[in-house]
């Protein structure tokens, strides 16, 4: 009888062992794995912090999970033989295992491997005794001590601590690159949203020069660095072989059906915000079903990213293509942006996007920040999956609670207008970069009178969407128009419109008033959020 040996943790090599056995049920599967000292192994800590679990209750959360997790196991009868240590003889085919009981050899014929994770400190940090996060000694300090965490310095890229930080209302100096996790129009909202729960982002070109950005007083405060996730080199050298020398070696075509690796979990920025177990179960179940059938080393990747980012009262998600990704795999993207509430008591206030193909209509991407970021990104990734066009949302049936807003049909509108012959879309960046080389257009406000009595873009001619076939004429002809309302779902009502009315050279603003990023005419400052002018009572256009 063969044997197959698989080396692996956790939900993940359970669905592995699992599926192996249902595949080919005459061989010998063995599931081995080490001891673990670590209370907050990486797969469990992203899931304390997906949840949105609160610092104090860590340990108490922890303590559920692990014990859920081996109730699971030992009802379904697939425990791992656990050990010390594990070293893995390839040539010879041998593993042995160091337990209390002593050495125990086994031989196999086949090896899958789901290699461990581990957090590195950055390249740019040269000091020994520093907090790395996630780093176990990082993730307990940051527990021990909680009530002293205010005014800390946290340098890196990484959303999860800055996750935890927020949810437990701590006031920090934020240093990250000059880049940007989601589309401009959220980018903005969510640099808005931090600056009002009393983060201070600065950004640097090169993460290097973080301490560039420090006064004296300021560079006394504790620091906390964005660790690397890889895979865990002290593991792989048990094994007795180069982990990335290994897969070089099978990536070439060299005969290694005997080894089988799955580096599944490493090298994600966001690892902890985009583990997900049940989607790596997933992709456990064909990767199984693909041992049976090719050689040599599968790369598990994702068709589709999806990331969700929780900072008290907002979500921050995103599912499929961004507007560049799509635009460099060869699409003729398109995208439209829109700002609403969750409900027509206007509450809760959101942003959401929609990249669109051009040629074939369908959806390849969604981003959403706001109260239910998660619900309708979830909605949007069916859509993208589907290749749903997006003229097919609007015949869709849609369970919402209460006097809901749905973002996605919204969207669909307002991505048919766009789609028109002769409407195109301009960004704010765009708008002004033309006005700079001399460009001569026409700026017209459709929005109604209160709302530009309270604030306009500079040069703008107010003609509410309500009166604008009343007033068409005081729009001068032959000028190239530029279309903006408080989110641009009215603006492209009013393009259409006036298209159907035989005009050409029609532009809207993306995002409209309220993600205008630079200078406005207003009369009173007022906060930036939410906006409460007489727009739309149901969506907030």
């Amino acid at each position: 009888m063969d044997r197959i040996v698989i080396i692996g943790h956790g939900f993940v090599a359970y669905k592995f062992v699992t599926q192996v056995k249902k595949i080919a049920p005459k061989t010998e599967v063995l599931w081995f794995d080490e001891y673990s000292e670590e209370k907050y192994p990486l797969p469990l800590l992203s899931q304390l912090v997906q949840d949105g679990e609160k610092i104090e209750n860590w340990s108490r959360a922890r303590a559920k999970l692990k014990v859920g997790l081996d109730n699971f196991l030992f009802q379904r009868g697939e425990k791992p033989i656990l050990g010390k240590r594990i070293q893995v003889n390839v040539p010879r085919k041998e593993l042995t295992i160091l337990t209390n009981m002593g050495h125990t050899a086994y031989q196999f014929d086949q090896i899958i491997i789901i290699p461990k994770v581990a957090v590195y400190p950055p390249t740019y940090v040269r000091e020994e005794k520093v907090l790395i996060w996630p780093e176990q000694t990082c993730v307990q300090y940051v527990i021990d001590h909680f009530d002293e965490l205010d005014n800390l310095i946290v340098v890196g890229n990484d959303l999860a601590l800055v996750q935890v930080l927020l949810m437990a209302r701590k006031k920090f100096i934020w240093i990250r690159e000059n880049k940007t996790f989601f589309e401009p129009e959220l980018e903005f909202y969510l640099e808005e949203h931090l600056k009002k729960k009393g983060v201070e982002l600065r950004k640097v070109d090169k993460i290097e020069n973080w301490s560039d950005k420090l006064n004296t007083r300021e560079a006394e405060r504790l620091v906390v660095f964005s660790g690397r996730i890889a895979c865990d080199e002290r593991w792989s050298e048990n094994f007795g072989f180069d982990l990335d020398q290994l897969q070089t070696s099978l990536a070439q075509g060299l005969k290694s059906h005997d080894v089988y690796l799955i580096p599944i979990l490493q090298d994600r920025e966001q690892f902890l915000l985009q583990y997900n177990e049940e989607h790596l179960s997933n992709l456990a179940r064909k990767l199984a079903r693909s041992f049976f059938r090719n050689t040599g080393v599968v790369l598990g990747s994702e068709s589709m990213e999806l990331f969700l980012l929780q900072t008290g009262g907002k979500e921050f998600a995103k599912a499929g293509l961004s507007l560049n990704e799509a635009r460099q795999k060869g699409f003729q993207a398109e995208f439209v942006v829109c700002v609403g509430y969750d409900d027509i008591w206007q509450k809760d206030e959101y942003v959401a996007k929609m990249i669109v193909d051009r040629e074939t209509r369908q959806i390849l991407g969604f981003q959403m920040a706001g109260a239910g970021g998660s619900r309708w990104t979830d909605m949007a990734s069916v859509y993208i999956n589907l290749r749903t066009k997006v003229d097919d949302i609007l015949k869709d049936k849609f369970l919402a609670k209460g006097l809901k807003v749905n973002p996605l049909l919204r969207l669909a509108r307002m991505a048919i207008h766009k789609l028109e012959p002769g409407i195109l879309g301009i960004t704010p960046d765009e708008l002004l970069e033309s006005k700079r080389d001399g460009a001569d257009f026409f700026l017209l406000d459709v929005r109604s009178t209160q709302e530009w009595e309270k604030g306009r873009l500079p040069g703008a001619y107010n003609i509410p969407l309500n009166q604008l076939k009343k007033r068409v004429m005081e729009i001068p002809r032959f000028t190239p128009l530029v279309i903006y309302s408080h989110s641009s779902g009215r603006a492209y009502e009013a393009a259409k419109l006036l298209a159907n009315m035989g005009a050409k050279q029609l532009y809207v603003i993306d995002g409209g008033y309220r993600l205008w990023p630079y200078q406005k005419d207003e009369e009173e400052r007022r906060a930036p959020l939410p906006f409460r002018g007489n727009q739309c009572s149901m969506c907030g256009i």
